[in-house]
């Protein structure tokens, strides 16, 4: 879950959408990265879900379930501001004849980091609820009186 929360902050940085023209001019950034598309929404949902892993590891259900709605939070995200960008294709001079808009590395680590939040906190949560309580000393012989 930890590898998911970091993927989700490094998607904020990398480029979730790039141009691809047939003739790409020399010098012109292409891409556009994950803060631009989706504002503070990736780093907020990164943190969180950071900030609630230690919470849900020790055994608190709506920490472990926090965690998984941080990875639906970043997948409504890149549903709703990156993916209808996807496939657009736009006119931007001679040099961009024709170009069109695909993913990038950014939206690959978004969505693998947010499936294994959804996943991970999830099955995490699932497991904390319906696992048998531990009662104190069940693993401990008697001890004999004197």
């Amino acid at each position: 879950m930890a590898v998911g929360a970091v993927a989700v902050l490094l998607a904020t940085v990398l480029p979730v959408l790039e141009l691809r023209a047939p003739d790409r001019a020399a010098g012109v950034d292409t891409t556009i990265s994950g803060w631009t598309r989706t504002k503070a929404l990736l780093p907020l949902a990164g943190a969180s879900a950071l900030g609630l892993l230690g919470p849900a590891v020790r055994g608190r259900v709506a920490a472990a379930a926090g965690v998984a709605m941080a990875g639906v939070a970043t997948v409504a995200g890149l549903l709703a501001f990156v993916a209808p960008r996807v496939g657009d294709v736009i006119l931007v001079g001679a040099a961009y004849d024709e170009a069109t808009i695909g993913s990038g590395p950014g939206w690959y680590v978004a969505s693998g980091g947010a499936v294994a939040l959804i996943v991970g906190g999830g099955t995490l949560a699932a497991a904390i609820r319906w696992s048998p309580p531990v009662r104190p000393g069940a693993g401990e012989r008697p001890r004999r009186a004197r």
